[in-house]
């Protein structure tokens, strides 16, 4: 049960999970698909987060837990930042807002500050809320890739000196230009 809005004097930026319903049906039939074999039958045109949850919990003994976690969390669209309250899909909320130390992230900055004008009685108005979303969600994009970068540098570097041994994984990927494995020991 969603806790029920709250009513104040400031805009929010918000970081939502939306999706589109097309594209909500086609990734819950690919992931559902996935999970048959494990007496998953919970095919229906309009998933909501229980029926991932249920997924969920379904799956979790399976081997493969791990590589069909990845494929429904990258079945749903990215979160965007919005001052709109669509709430949040995965956690079945109405309203939602995410927010950590405001030292972190800049979206994290403006939450704290929205939240303490709310606090005094005042309305903070740092410009146009659409425009800090966008700038904000790009920004979170890019720091990612960021990371993903400088993770598979270390993982070349940590690989290096280890050409000739052998590692048990699992195949977490597969595209065009090969596959992608996830060592079990590393």
């Amino acid at each position: 049960m969603s806790p029920p809005p709250i009513s104040c004097p400031a805009t929010i930026i918000r970081r939502c999970t939306a999706c589109t319903k097309a594209r909500l049906r086609k990734s819950w039939r690919r992931c559902a698909s996935f999970c048959a074999s494990s007496g998953c039958s919970h095919r229906r045109d309009q998933p909501q987060a229980k029926d991932y949850a249920r997924l969920l919990e379904k799956i979790k003994t399976r081997p493969d837990v791990q590589l069909l976690q990845t494929v429904m969390l990258r079945s749903l669209r990215q979160a965007i930042y919005s001052p709109d309250n669509v709430g949040h899909f995965g956690l079945a909320y109405e309203s939602y807002t995410h927010f950590t130390s405001p030292i972190r992230r800049y979206p994290d900055l403006v939450i704290h500050r929205s939240i303490k004008a709310v606090l005094a009685g005042k309305r903070y108005d740092p410009g146009d809320w659409h425009e800090i979303g966008v700038h904000c969600s790009e920004t979170e994009r890019r720091a990612d890739e960021a990371t993903r970068d400088v993770e598979a540098w270390l993982k070349c570097y940590y690989m290096q000196d280890r050409i000739s041994e052998r590692f048990t994984g699992t195949v977490s990927g597969v595209t065009s230009f090969g596959v992608f494995v996830a060592l079990d020991q590393v």
